[in-house]
């Protein structure tokens, strides 16, 4: 395996970085232990940051060799390596030590109390460090997992919509077959097309709004061949949504449940509107359906619903505000999207 060196160095030399950080708690500990601001304050301050400075830069090349090594050796190790709570605080304390003993050899006039005074102070310098990155290790453990749930749910919740909405739409042809084999060879032309789309779309938690619409208009056009007059839709959309996104098959789900429990449960039918509207910090979606017939509530067993809902949660938590209402034989759905391709 073909190892990156310049991006293994950029890397260690961002890591000084946070130990010049821990250099400067130095004066602080120095002060703590000397109050007296006598005549020694300044030189024992001055010679305390220079033992500080050749601790650090001897603890950094201690653990840039010992990283190198493990890198040349295996990719793997060295990335156990740095994981290992355990292993960083042993190379902390032997990279502490072997830069008093360097700094004892340096500065002639420390002795083992000094070391081991630095020992100390250099010690709890260093485990306040390893405790703030094992929390952070912690913090980011714990975002992948929910990230990791979060996706897998949402491919279950999408596996479950693909063959919910073709169970529906064979059944719509099954029913075509016996009254209107035109059509029902039309409708198979289009279900086909459709579910084209609709596979290539569910590969992805979010696509693009003019592919979603694409897709509503198709299955609309399709439910048109069976209920003829008695469904009418419209869509009416902003302009600019190029670059708009919108979890995938959302909005083909809740216009198909519009017309399921809407427009062929009334004789008289009804229409279907769909408005997306621009607001200041994402979008709105407005389902409406003016059949006289309550749709499916929020509450019901539904499926395609309850998987909705789910998604919304999953990817904008309560800021979706999903709601859905019935007003004079007309039943409203509206939720928010924040129009991004990641939140």
């Amino acid at each position: 395996m073909k190892r990156d060196w310049i991006s293994f160095f950029k890397y260690s030399l961002r890591a000084l970085k946070g130990s010049f950080i821990g250099l400067l708690l130095v004066p602080l500990f120095y002060t703590a232990l000397n109050p007296r601001f006598d005549g020694d304050f300044i030189p024992g301050l001055l010679a305390s940051m220079m033992i500080g400075l050749i601790v650090v830069v001897i603890n950094y090349l201690f653990f840039v060799m010992l990283y190198a090594a493990a890198y040349q050796h295996s990719v793997p190790l060295m990335l156990r390596m740095k994981e290992s709570i355990k292993v960083q605080i042993a190379m902390g304390f032997a990279g502490m030590t072997l830069g008093l003993l360097v700094a004892s050899i340096v500065r002639a006039d420390m002795n083992f109390q000094g070391i081991m005074m630095g020992l100390t102070i250099g010690s709890i310098t260093y485990l306040v460090f390893i405790m703030k990155s094992a929390y952070t290790q912690v913090q980011n453990h714990n975002l992948q997992l929910r990230a990791e749930s979060a996706e897998s749910n949402l491919n279950v919740l999408k596996n479950q919509m693909q063959p919910h909405f073709l169970f529906n739409s064979l059944n719509s042809l099954a029913e075509l077959i016996d009254s209107n084999r035109d059509q029902a060879s039309q409708m198979t032309q289009k279900l086909s097309d459709l579910y084209r789309e609709i596979l290539e779309s569910s590969k992805s938690q979010v696509t693009n709004l003019e592919s979603e619409i694409s897709i509503v208009r198709k299955y609309l056009e399709l439910e048109s061949l069976r209920f003829g007059p008695r469904l009418k839709y419209e869509i009416t959309l902003p302009q600019n949504i190029e670059n708009v996104r919108i979890p995938s098959l959302l909005l083909q789900t809740l216009v198909e449940n519009s017309v399921k429990h809407g427009i062929s449960q009334s004789i008289e039918g009804g229409n279907v509107l769909l408005r997306i509207n621009r607001e200041p910090e994402g979008f709105t979606a407005l389902i409406e359906n003016t059949s006289a017939k309550k749709t499916e509530t929020a509450n019901s067993s539904g499926t395609g619903l309850k998987n909705t809902i789910a998604r919304l949660d999953l990817l904008y938590g309560p800021r979706h505000g999903f709601k859905m209402s019935t007003l004079d034989g007309r039943t409203f759905v509206h939720f928010w999207f924040s129009g991004q391709a990641h939140e």
